[in-house]
């Protein structure tokens, strides 16, 4: 089963990565790390340096920060730059989700639908959060959760959405969610949840 976890930025999602893929058997892609994978491949990096300019490039390979100054504030430039990695992070995904063929894998992350992955799930849980929430909770996830589309657009494409309400409840639903929908137990319990 293919399950993928959506929702905008500061919503919770990688605490679900946290309870679900560090205290049971399934396999988690999380979607940031791919994209941060993609940019490491050097013909990827040309075509970026290219368009954006060579001054994206550090000796690391692309700076995410500089890259991310330009395409920010310029929708053309953003969607330049979707264009170029999300076909590379669906394949990427596909070849992690055939790998590990007959597991119980989570694709996580707040691009599913654009990155074009939305077919390749079983089931899509939507974690949302309202805008206070997030920006209580996590105050750098919220400008970049202003500049996603829409909450109740996240709440459509879910099969089953989660209100975080950031407190212990959170929790217990993530774990109801994987028991009763997935048959999935996690061994993470409260107080080791808010340790790690």
């Amino acid at each position: 089963m293919i399950i993928g976890v959506t929702g905008r930025a500061g919503s919770g999602k990688s605490f679900f990565e946290k309870v679900v893929c560090q205290a049971t058997e399934s396999v988690c892609i999380d979607l940031d790390k791919v994209g941060h994978e993609a940019l490491e491949n050097e013909e990827l990096q040309t075509r970026l340096a290219n368009r954006f300019g060579q001054h994206i490039r550090d000796k690391d390979g692309i700076n995410r920060k500089e890259l991310g100054n330009i395409v920010f504030n310029d929708p053309n430039a953003l969607e330049d730059l979707n264009r170029y990695i999300h076909p590379m992070m669906k394949d990427m995904v596909r070849e992690l989700l055939n790998k590990n063929s007959g597991k119980t894998c989570f694709v996580i992350g707040a691009l599913i639908q654009e990155i074009g992955l939305t077919d390749d799930c079983d089931k899509i849980v939507t974690i949302d959060a309202d805008d206070e929430g997030i920006k209580k909770n996590s105050p750098s996830q919220y400008d970049i959760s202003r500049r996603q589309r829409s909450r109740q657009s996240y709440r459509d494409e879910g099969d089953i959405v989660i209100t975080n309400t950031f407190d212990d409840g959170f929790l217990e639903k993530i774990q109801h969610l994987m028991k009763n929908n997935f048959r999935i137990t996690s061994t993470l319990d409260k107080k080791n949840a808010q340790e790690e």
